[in-house]
Formats: structure tokens, C-alpha cells, sequence
């Protein structure tokens, strides 16, 4: 009876221990704006099953999905972009645009209560943050700007 009575003990703190672990920046990104397979009807969900919010916890308005696997994605810090800097983030440094075009879906967060998000899809340039390896934004193929 006390290997049962430890067992439960033991299966109710795992959960527990583990979302205290604080998650790295690779991880966040590939949480966040990692999925392949992502369908721009699949936003909600998708944002929901993966607690994708904003630093406060709450819905996040904007979320950019890029339909690529993360070495990918890395390769653009490596010999698939080239440097760029944002002029709207001055203190970034370190970001890189990408040589090809991605596809992403863009979501988009139109009304609270009920949560209701827009999805569209898109193929962009995008641009991350070597250095934090966090998703910065999309660059416009017709206007080439941040």
C-alpha cells in the first residue's frame, strides 16, 4: 500500500515539477512559431493546445506560424539570410533575413469574448534574432521592409 500511496504522490508532483522549469528562448520559438503541418483555419486550437499568450498571460493578438522545421529555420542564421537591422527595434541586434521566402500563417486575435482568431496564410521573407533565436517579424516581398 505504500508503493501506491508514493506512486500517486509521485505522478501528481511530475506535472508540477515540470512546468516550473523555466522554458529556454530555442524552446519558446520553436513553441511558438514552429509547426509545419499549421492550417490558417487551425489558429485557436493550435494557439490554445500550445498556451501561446502574450508576457502577461493573456490572448496574444498577433502569432506567426512559420511551415518549417526549426533546423530550417536555424540555417538562416547560418548561411540563409543576411543581416538587416528594425528600424521600430533599435536595441535588437543580431537579425537576419531570410534568403527565400517561408510559408507562415499569420494569426490574428478579433474579438475576446468569445475568443475568436483569424488565420491567413501567407510566403515571406522572415526575419529572426540570432542572438535570442526569437521570431522578430515578416518582411514583405513587394516592399522589402520589416
Amino acid at each position: 500500500m505504500k508503493i501506491s500511496v508514493f506512486a500517486g504522490v509521485l505522478l501528481i508532483s511530475a506535472p508540477v515539477i515540470s512546468m516550473d522549469e523555466e522554458e529556454t528562448p530555442a524552446a519558446k520559438f520553436k513553441r511558438q512559431h514552429i509547426n509545419e503541418e499549421m492550417n490558417f483555419h487551425d489558429c485557436k486550437k493550435v494557439m490554445n493546445d500550445r498556451g501561446i499568450t502574450d508576457y502577461n498571460g493573456n490572448c496574444k493578438l498577433t502569432n506567426t506560424f512559420i511551415k518549417a522545421s526549426i533546423e530550417t529555420v536555424r540555417e538562416i542564421c547560418k548561411t540563409g539570410g543576411q543581416e538587416c537591422f528594425n528600424k521600430n527595434k533599435p536595441d535588437v541586434r543580431n537579425l537576419r533575413k531570410s534568403s527565400a521566402p517561408f510559408d507562415i500563417v499569420e494569426c490574428t486575435l478579433v474579438k475576446y469574448c468569445p475568443y475568436v482568431l483569424n488565420g491567413a496564410a501567407y510566403n515571406r521573407y522572415i526575419v529572426v534574432s540570432c542572438s535570442l533565436i526569437h521570431k522578430i517579424g515578416t518582411v514583405d516581398k513587394t516592399t522589402d521592409t520589416v
